[in-house]
């Protein structure tokens, strides 16, 4: 054990012996994190922003329809309407200053008089800003409800007697929806998927630049299973820093925590399993592996099911895929760390203990492969040693 621990004090007094050597440390430490900070900042709550898209509303209308429309929008602060004619609409939404042009066609109140139906007119560009088309989409249907609802209630009132009956032929069946575990905003939603992530890419960061430090050293007694060891020690005590910075990064930011502890320790155990990936895949296959670390994060990114559901993917390899993928189980126990009311600790215990069964087994087969080389290598170089000393003793005879 006074190896292993000869080869973790090694590499940290590396880390610290130079002013360079600090420098570095300290960044792999702090730019995986700046990810999930500035993306979940930025993208806190985009629907409750959605007073600050500008959206063209054009009422070509002959009627009063249109017209009482545009003045209920005039008094609303749902979208930021832009009331325009159809030609600066169309010009608006190829330079991109409209994400979506709603127009009211000219017959509209003609249609609906004659008690035919009408369309509001929705114009938008996917290619621009493909989520800004499906927030379209979501105020079409509020401006359609909102439309039906007058009509229906006009025509009842004018046909049926009673207010209450008016009332009920306008909106005759109300949705209830129950959210069991209600998330505040997408910044909150979005926390166990980014947080991963940024675990994910400080394992990387981590192996490559302190593995160098240690590889640096040669432990000449060392056995395997003690330099595996020992260099896995050190790169968890990084990553029991960054998980405790992210810890410190979801607070900041203001996301409502069911329990905080619980949240360090599935950032914790995620950061383990991430280092002990990572770390075996680039000791087994160098620079290879590198680069299978960053295919393997693709997969995980689309198989865990932290942004869609995995049920919506394609062709079903990400289905396959996502009871086998670390980031299922990361981000599945920080969502219940964060917002489950009550937290449900069966599911958290799964997790952990799935992902340290992870930890296991790939500092168990880094060990395997390292003896094996090792030994191969050993092996090739018997031969050369045998000739080396047949040589000196020949040299020695003919002297």
């Amino acid at each position: 054990m006074k190896t292993v621990l000869s080869v973790f004090t090694t590499g940290v007094k590396l880390s610290f012996c130079k002013k360079g050597s600090i420098a570095a440390t300290i960044l792999i430490l702090i730019v995986p994190l700046m990810y999930p900070l500035f993306w979940l900042q930025a993208f806190w709550n985009p629907y409750g922003n959605i007073s600050n898209l500008p959206v063209a509303f054009i009422n070509e209308d002959a009627g009063q329809i249109g017209a009482g429309l545009e003045q209920q929008l005039k008094n609303s602060a749902d979208v930021k309407w832009m009331f325009t004619s159809r030609e600066d609409g169309d010009n608006g939404l190829k330079n991109k200053s409209y994400y979506a042009l709603f127009v009211i066609p000219g017959d509209f109140s003609q249609k609906i008089s004659a008690a035919q139906s009408s369309n509001i007119e929705v114009y938008v560009d996917g290619k621009n800003n493909f989520m800004a088309a499906l927030l379209a989409s979501q105020i079409e249907k509020r401006l359609e409800e909102q439309l039906s609802q007058q009509i229906s209630q006009s025509t009842a009132e004018k046909l049926l007697c009673g207010e209450n009956l008016a009332r009920f032929i306008s909106n005759p069946v109300d949705g209830v929806i129950t959210d069991i575990n209600p998330v505040a905003n997408t910044g909150t939603g979005f926390a166990p998927y980014f947080s991963s992530l940024a675990l994910w890419i400080g394992a990387l960061l981590i192996s490559l630049v302190l593995g160098r430090r240690v590889e640096k050293c040669k432990f000449r007694k060392a056995k395997v299973w003690q330099l595996t060891l020992g260099r896995y020690m050190l790169f968890c005590a990084a990553g029991l820093i960054q998980a405790a910075f992210l810890t410190g990064i979801i607070y900041a930011l203001g996301i409502s925590v069911s329990n905080g502890f619980l949240t360090y320790i599935c950032l914790m155990v995620s950061s383990l399993c991430c280092i002990a990936l990572v770390s075996t895949l680039i000791a087994i296959f160098g620079m290879l592996g590198q680069m299978l670390s960053m295919f393997v994060l693709i997969f995980q990114l689309t198989a865990s099911g932290g942004t869609f559901p995995t049920n919506l993917t394609q062709g079903g390899l990400f289905m396959f895929l996502h009871p086998i993928m670390p980031f299922t189980y990361s981000v599945n126990s920080l969502r219940e760390s964060i917002s489950g009311v009550p937290i449900n600790g069966g599911v958290i215990g799964q997790c952990v203990l799935i992902q340290l069964c992870v930890v296991a087994g790939a500092l168990i087969i880094c060990t395997l492969v390292e003896t094996l080389r090792t030994k191969i290598s050993v092996q090739k170089s018997e031969p050369e040693i045998l000739e080396q000393e047949n040589l000196s003793e020949d040299g020695i005879l003919e002297g």
